[in-house]
């Protein structure tokens, strides 16, 4: 056929026949490597019997907090699947410090009043796939009692 160009991806077997289509040459390149790659991504996931698994679209960032602030870690999936938290490599449970909530493709954790043993590296797995983000935790300022400026009695 002039002007057209078939494009073929699958396998021979039974289970799987080829899947092909024909293409007019006019299509720009974008479309046509577009159109590859889903039908590729689409092949894939067939010859796997199975979907392909959650990535992390928005990974974790790292984060400084104040003792006694309260801090929010979030990241994103590319579709929505279980997670776990960790710190340090261990697994965290919900309590009074540690929300962990989910809404669609987003999670996040939640750590309240925020202490020096809160520092450390926070994880959210999801299957094979993770993230990871580094908690830096400050403490709070205390005023310096001998400046003029933290000095608490007036000077005569």
């Amino acid at each position: 056929m002039l002007g057209t160009t078939p494009v073929c991806v699958g396998s021979s077997s039974p289970q799987l026949p080829w899947q092909c289509m024909v293409m007019n040459n006019s299509i720009s390149m974008p479309s046509l490597l577009r159109l590859w790659f889903e039908l590729f991504l689409s092949t894939l996931s067939q010859l796997s019997g199975h979907t392909l698994p959650p990535l992390f679209k928005e990974q974790l960032k790292d984060q400084e907090a104040e003792e006694g602030a309260e801090v929010s870690l979030l990241c994103e999936l590319s579709k929505a699947a279980p997670v776990q938290w960790q710190k340090d490599q261990r697994s965290l449970k919900p309590s009074g410090k540690y929300r962990m909530r989910q809404e669609g493709l987003k999670a996040e954790l939640v750590i309240r009043g925020i202490a020096e043993e809160d520092a450390g590296e926070y994880t959210c797995v999801c299957g094979e796939q993770q993230t990871t983000a580094v908690l830096t935790v400050q403490g709070k300022a205390i005023p310096d009692l001998l400046s003029p400026a933290g000095n608490l009695c007036p000077v005569l």
